[in-house]
């Protein structure tokens, strides 16, 4: 028996490293928390934006963002995520990738868990609220500019047999 096993994420590229905001971005974006309920504050920030912006009391992101097991930290609705043609140092430096270059991924990206493609609506107000953190001065951290935003989708087949023994 085969199944077939499909996730999807909507990735913010950065230019700086995202592990210092990738939960405070993600709830400013969606107003989404993870178990720990850092970025409370940004979902906070989120609630009013939607009520001021589109008289919505409720959260329209829910259903499309979702929480995915994470290895340390419980359920998460993002992780940080490596940044195409970005490469670190090992020491905190992140550069711009050359052919032979040699060096680790650079997790400058954000990477929300979504259940499914993003309408048209809904990519808008990603990318805009995006742009607002990334300009917003935040108690951590130094404003940072958007590189640009995918939709990254994985696929997994698991094939799974039996045998009676």
């Amino acid at each position: 028996m085969e199944t077939v096993v499909q996730e999807m994420m909507f990735v913010v590229d950065t230019t700086a490293y995202a592990g210092n905001f990738e939960r405070e971005l993600t709830a400013f974006m969606t107003g989404m928390l993870d178990e720990s309920g850092k970025g409370r504050f940004e979902a906070q920030q989120f609630r009013e934006f939607l009520e001021d912006e589109y008289g919505e009391t409720g959260n329209i992101f829910d259903g499309l963002v979702v929480l995915r097991p994470h290895e340390e930290c419980g359920d998460r609705p993002c992780i940080i995520y490596p940044t195409p043609g970005r490469l670190n140092d090992g020491r905190g430096g992140h550069y711009d990738a050359r052919e032979g270059d040699k060096g680790w991924p650079a997790y400058e990206s954000v990477a929300i868990h979504v259940s499914r493609r993003p309408d048209a609506r809904e990519l808008q107000i990603l990318k805009d609220r995006a742009e607002d953190f990334a300009v917003t001065p935040r108690r951590r951290g130094e404003p940072f500019q958007i590189r640009g935003y995918r939709i990254v989708t994985k696929t997994v087949t698991v094939t799974m047999a039996e045998e009676d023994v």
